[in-house]
């Protein structure tokens, strides 16, 4: 069954080579190996690997940071194109 993700915020970790989803999730359980869906504005989407699951703290509340491993700074650059914040995104089982 599919997770629900809200994405707060995106993010950019390059000491680790990660782009950060962080939010809350909505519905569901998450795990590493579950894919991210993203819908692009002409209809098409993609589905990108969780790499890992982790927590932050902010302003006194605690986000989920879900993590995608980057493998450039072309990477980071695609995925900060797409504006995700504020948008429930449907995470669900590698297939």
């Amino acid at each position: 069954m599919p997770a629900i993700f809200k994405v707060h915020q995106t993010f950019v970790l390059n000491s680790r080579s990660l782009f950060v989803f962080a939010g809350e999730i909505i519905q569901g359980a998450m795990r590493p190996g579950m894919n991210i869906h993203i819908s692009a504005n002409d209809g098409l989407g993609m589905d990108i690997p969780v790499q890992g699951i982790e927590f932050l703290r902010k302003d006194g509340g605690e986000l989920v940071a879900l993590t995608v491993a980057l493998e450039d700074q072309s990477d980071a650059d695609f995925l900060q194109q797409f504006d995700v914040v504020g948008e429930t995104l449907v995470v669900s089982d590698g297939a």
